[in-house]
């Protein structure tokens, strides 16, 4: 089973770019989508749409589960709450598909290393982004 989960910082911004990328790649958007208008910063699990989005996925049983992204920085902007909430996911065999950085967490209901490896680079680097965003609204 397939869940979609976007993440926009604000109100005034729209998911649907990210919704539209689901859609190019194959996947049905009409059901089973949680989106999320919140900074990054903020952990995965404190977040409304997540919550309920790890609620529902944990409740299947008997049936692999998948939680789709369009990219990393949309798990969030914090490389140790990407690198937890990942490890959440895992432990309750719930696979991460990332659209743009072309991984999956799980394979064959196995931890992916390279998977691994990809998510602590880019989740650097979102944190970085973050961090000069900060900078940028400071000056």
């Amino acid at each position: 089973m397939f869940f979609y989960y976007s993440r926009v910082s604000t109100i005034g911004q729209n998911a649907s770019r990210q919704v539209e990328s689901f859609k190019a790649h194959g996947y049905t958007t009409s059901t089973n989508v949680f989106i999320d208008k919140i900074q990054g910063n903020v952990p995965f699990f404190e977040r409304s749409e997540a919550t309920k989005l790890f609620d529902v996925a944990t409740s299947i049983k008997n049936e692999p589960v998948t939680i789709v992204i369009d990219s990393i920085d949309r798990l969030g902007r914090n490389l140790l709450d990407i690198l937890k909430t990942i490890e959440v996911f895992t432990a309750n065999k719930i696979n991460l598909k990332s659209i743009k950085e072309g991984f999956e967490t799980l394979i064959d209901g196995k931890e992916n290393p390279i998977a691994k490896m990809v998510i602590s680079v880019m989740g650097s680097i979102a944190e970085m982004e973050r961090n000069k965003i900060k900078e940028r609204q400071s000056e």
